[in-house]
């Protein structure tokens, strides 16, 4: 440096750099251009050079450019550092990626999306006292057919047929089921039994009318709560109906009668349920209790045979199951052990559905 000169519009001072032969200076802080005196202008022409020394990276990139403030040197050197490199090349079809290429300049395969799990015990994640999550071990995915789980690995469905690769649906032709059960009697042997206990109470008033004179009304009251009780007692229970059409769709509906009257059909949704589940056990029921109490005060014949047949033999529920065979849905309730295995027999040779127990 030889001379600093002062900037005549922001007052900075201003170091001559060696080697400026022009007659002007511009200044870093406002960008000024202040003229230099001339006798200082013929001492740096008649001064000899330095030796140039070697550029570097910084240099290469302010050569262009005007002097800058330090600060804004810094900011500048910043910015080129995180500014993204250019592309490379493109490079021909047949040619194979480079190490650096692969790494820096080529997109990584897309990872293949990893397939749902079975949820085993359905949870929350948040610490509420509640059981956390559970998910089987084997991967699984949805059919689009018959919205069945099955192995990922699998290219074929095994309940539908359906084909993951082709996507094309099955043709198969299944085996046409119509089933029915009625828990307990049929209905028309509950008929002909309710006709004759309606028969019998009809005789009882009558006898009763002729032996107790003004007592008649009394004896229709009793007829006539004779009669619902014995309705309710044989008019009351359930048909299970299970269909399954030559393309393999499964309906399963239970109907209830309350005294003989059909209450509208309940259709199961079976596909909600992982498997089915038979179990064996004896419940305290309270309205069996309750009627059997009722019964006693008709004689104590009425009340033992209900406690016989209803209360006293083992009960066979059949019921779709969740996860570990716990019953879900209820669809047979008896005490008629060949029935129940049937039922269960035949649920699964339809649905598909495994015995949980």
């Amino acid at each position: 440096m030889l001379v600093p000169i002062t900037c005549r519009n922001c007052g900075q001072q201003l170091d001559v750099p060696d080697g400026h032969t022009r007659a002007k200076l511009r200044c870093a802080e406002c960008g000024v251009f202040n003229d230099l005196p001339k006798d200082l202008i013929e001492n740096l022409k008649s001064a000899p050079p330095k030796p140039s020394r070697q550029t570097t990276a910084e240099d290469d990139l302010l050569a262009d450019d005007p002097p800058v403030r330090p600060k804004a040197r810094k900011e500048k050197l910043a910015a080129a550092q995180t500014a993204p490199s250019m592309p490379a090349p493109p490079r021909q079809q047949d040619e194979e990626p480079t190490e650096d290429e692969s790494g820096s300049y080529g997109l990584a395969a897309p990872e293949p999306k990893e397939p749902e799990r079975d949820v085993l015990i359905q949870g929350t994640s948040e610490d509420d006292g509640k059981a956390y999550q559970v998910t089987g071990d084997i991967k699984r995915k949805k059919c689009p057919e018959c919205d069945k789980r099955c192995d990922y690995r699998a290219k074929v469905c095994k309940e539908c047929g359906y084909n993951f690769v082709t996507k094309e649906k099955s043709n198969r032709e299944f085996t046409p089921i119509i089933r029915e059960w009625e828990t307990g009697w049929p209905l028309k042997r509950r008929i002909m039994a309710f006709a004759a206990a309606l028969v019998i109470n009809l005789v009882i008033l009558v006898l009763a009318s002729l032996s107790l004179s003004g007592m008649f009304c009394v004896g229709v009251f009793m007829a006539l709560v004779s009669a619902g009780i014995q309705a309710f007692l044989l008019g009351t229970f359930d048909t299970l109906k299970i269909t399954r059409s030559n393309k393999g769709k499964v309906t399963i509906i239970r109907n209830w009668r309350i005294c003989f009257a059909p209450k509208p059909p309940e259709k199961l949704k079976w596909t909600d349920h992982e498997g089915v589940v038979l179990i064996q056990g004896r419940e305290m029921d309270f309205m069996n209790w309750v009627m059997c109490l009722i019964l006693l005060t008709y004689g104590i014949l009425p009340g033992v045979l209900f406690w016989w047949f209803v209360i006293k033999p083992d009960q066979f529920h059949v019921a779709f199951s969740m996860a570990h065979g716990y019953p879900e849905t209820t669809i047979y309730r008896g005490t008629n052990e060949s029935q129940a295995r049937d039922i269960l027999q035949v649920v699964m040779d339809c649905t598909g559905m495994k015995d949980n127990r």
